[in-house]
């Protein structure tokens, strides 16, 4: 039996029993969000710098369709990437503040991705809850990459774990856990554009 599967399956299992910890009120920050530094930026300059000066992730998902979602195709834009599972109770709560947010700052140069995470085997699950909430935000599957999540975004080890990356696709605020919409606002807000 190969060992990555086996690792895969303990990190799963990890996650469920912090996920449920979590939403029993431990929280690993005091205020759940941190500004990261210019150094702990997305990738590194070598291996991701185009000649546009885009310096993020070249994390590639499947979207619910089977169709390939790049990160890079949202340069320019300030994107919310939202870390979230079916079965996490947290994760759920927050969706109707993210499509919120999605509606009232569409038109500013702003994405969410919602990246699903441990389907078990059970992706039908994802795609019911999409049709349910009416998500109005790609939502890509991140299972099959957790690894390169994990390479690109940090070790997660709770969930809802949100991160926002600015144009160039570097990480300008670390969110750990659920949160509401005026949070993710503030979050979000001192990276947009001003509007004309």
């Amino acid at each position: 039996m190969e060992r990555k599967p086996l690792l895969i399956s303990a990190f799963l299992i990890a996650l469920i029993i912090i996920g449920v910890s979590f939403y029993s009120g431990e929280k690993s920050e005091a205020n759940g969000i941190s500004t990261m530094s210019e150094a702990s930026m997305i990738g590194t300059a070598s291996e991701t710098t185009t000649e546009d000066g885009y310096t993020g992730t070249t994390l590639v998902l499947k979207n619910l369709a089977g169709e390939d979602d790049a990160f890079k195709d949202y340069e320019g834009k300030v994107v919310l990437v939202n870390i979230w599972a079916w079965w996490c109770p947290p994760c759920i709560k927050e969706i109707p503040d993210l499509i919120k947010l999605r509606s009232d700052y569409k038109d500013q140069e702003f994405e969410i991705i919602g990246v699903a995470i441990s389907d078990r085997g059970q992706g039908d699950r994802v795609d019911k809850m999409v049709e349910q909430f009416s998500i109005n935000y790609p939502v890509v599957r991140g299972d099959a990459k957790i690894d390169q999540i994990m390479r690109d975004f940090g070790q997660i080890t709770s969930i809802p774990r949100s991160f926002v990356l600015n144009g160039k696709g570097e990480v300008v605020e670390d969110i750990t856990g659920m949160r509401d919409y005026a949070f993710f606002e503030g979050a979000i807000k001192k990276h947009l554009k001003p509007k004309s």
